[in-house]
This record gives C-alpha cells, structure tokens and sequence, in this order.
C-alpha cells in the first residue's frame, strides 16, 4: 500500500514538474536589463562598462506578475544560458549588450537545446544602431533566425516584439521599416502553421517613436526602470492573455 502511494506520488510531482512552461527571454541589451537602475544608480552607465548582476530589465517586472513573491513558480520557468537580477525573480534568459541578430545566432548552440516552450524575442536595435544596418539588411538575418528557430523548434511558441524607439543617431530613423518587415515575416511564417504572435512592443509600450516619453535613459536607447516595466505589462499580456499593471 506505502509503495503504490509513493508511486502515486512520484508521479504527481513528476506532472507537476512537466507542466511547467519553458520561456526563453532572447535578446540584447534591452533583455539583459541595461539602465533599469536595479543598484539604485539610475540608469547608470547603461552597461557601457558596468553590467551590476541585478540587472534585469522587463524580465524582473514580469516575472514578479508570473509568480509574486518567489523566484521558482508551479507554472512557469525563464530559461536560458545566461544569469543575472534580483534575487527574487528566475534569473535565466539569453539577452546580450551590444549584440546584433547574427551575433546571437553563433550562440544558438546554447539556447535552442534548451527547447523552450515559449520564446520572448526583442531584437534588432544594433543591426539598426551599432551595426549600421539598413532596415532590409536586418530583417534578413532576422528571417535566418526565424527559420532556424522553427526548424529545431517547429513546435515553439514565439512572441515576436516589434523594437521600441529610439533616437535617430542610434538608428532609429530605420525602426519603423523594421518593425513593418517583421509583421510580414510573421504573417507569412504564420501562414505556413508557424505559432507566430506580433508584440507590437514599439506602440503598446508607450515609450514613443524616439524612446522620448520619459521612461527611457539619456540617449533614448534603453528604457528606465519605468520604461522597462511599461514593456512588463506587455509581455505579460501577450503570454498570459490577462492584463495587469504593477504600479
């Protein structure tokens, strides 16, 4: 009787532990969390030397709405090679400062075996920005991507943001173009049974065509703490289909 009620109960935690859903927070430095002021320094340096291990941007923000309180959930798990927030939230994610979309795609060796349930994917700012990229040149490496992406993970999930602003200096001026393509790259992997959403981060955000409303840090590239929690309500929307503000 004891061991068919241990058997019951090892099996009731393995379901458990099955049931979680896998989310993959990918990106750059808007992912890894740079100026959200974690160390009470503001937006600080923006990781332009310093990356404070507290750093986390929108994931802390979201995570807090998926399991308040905790940093393991019965319904969720971040994913991801890479650690760093606050200690009440799951650290893991694969956002990397300063990276462009095929920069993060010679690391896909370490975030596709993970095979994530759901990938949160904002990603293209320093195609546009650093990398000097036109608008056409981006969407290309991002539809490699894509297509890797379905091709290991043909059953994921993908959450697909469009890039908030930013100032025309950083490649800004070339967002809009950008963001256009990557709602036609969805329509069309969408098409073919792909599980494609639109996020459309630049518009539900609020944070402004120039990352100009006040919640983003000097140079408009990075939201504030404030910024960073503005894209928290969306994700959070488009993942849960619920709808809740942390003020």
């Amino acid at each position: 009787m004891m061991a068919l009620a241990l058997v019951a109960l090892l099996a009731s935690l393995s379901q458990a532990s099955a049931a979680l859903t896998k989310v993959l927070p990918l990106g750059d430095s808007i992912t890894f969390g740079c100026g959200d002021g974690c160390n009470n320094m503001g937006c600080g340096d923006q990781c332009a030397v310093l990356r404070p291990s507290c750093q986390a941007g929108w994931r802390a923000e979201l995570w807090r709405k998926l399991s308040p309180g905790s940093n393991t959930s019965g319904e969720w798990d971040f994913v991801g090679s890479e650690h760093n927030g606050p200690d009440d939230i799951d650290r893991d994610h694969d956002g990397f400062p300063s990276w462009r979309v095929e920069d993060v795609m010679t690391v896909s060796s370490k975030w596709l075996p993970l095979k994530p349930d759901v990938i949160l994917l904002h990603l293209g700012t320093n195609n546009l920005g650093v990398g000097f990229q036109s608008a056409n040149a981006a969407l290309g490496h991002m539809s490699t991507m894509l297509d890797t992406i379905f091709k290991e993970l043909p059953n994921v999930r993908l959450l697909l943001a469009t890039l908030i602003g930013s100032t025309n200096y950083y490649g800004g001026g070339k967002h809009a173009a950008y963001n256009a393509g990557l709602k036609r790259l969805a329509t069309v992997l969408g098409s073919a049974g792909r599980r494609v959403e639109i996020v459309d981060m630049a518009t539900e955000s609020g944070l402004g065509e120039k990352c100009d409303t006040g919640k983003c840090c000097m140079g408009g590239v990075h939201p504030n703490a404030d910024g960073y929690r503005a894209m928290a309500d969306v994700w959070y929307a488009h993942l849960t289909g619920k709808s809740e503000i942390i003020v």
